[in-house]
């Protein structure tokens, strides 16, 4: 059995709003932030714990800006939370979860 690429709504939501992401995004999140705060440090750990492989460089220049972003989203604890938003982002990379 070969399972061709797909991935369907529902995988989509329950990745985007399910208890697990949330909770592996927080987890991963803190643990990566607090062992590389250096943003291009926390982005290449993050890839490779997520992806398993080293960002691109347009795509590590789009998590800089997206971390960017996040932190003045934020009121409390901003770096951290964006961390962890960008770790959320990351498990709904197209990478991860569908087969090629």
């Amino acid at each position: 059995y070969r399972r061709t690429e797909s991935l369907l709504p529902q995988q989509a939501l329950a990745l985007e709003n399910g208890e697990l992401p949330h909770l592996v995004s927080r987890t991963l999140g803190e643990r990566l932030w607090t062992a590389t705060p250096r943003d291009a440090d926390f982005i290449a750990a993050a890839f490779m714990q997520v992806l398993n492989r080293a960002p691109r460089a347009d795509e590590a220049a789009a998590c800089l800006a997206f971390l960017a972003k996040q932190r003045q989203l934020y009121d409390t604890d901003s770096e951290r939370r964006a961390a962890q938003s960008l770790v959320h982002a990351l498990l709904s990379h197209h990478d991860l979860i569908t087969i090629h």
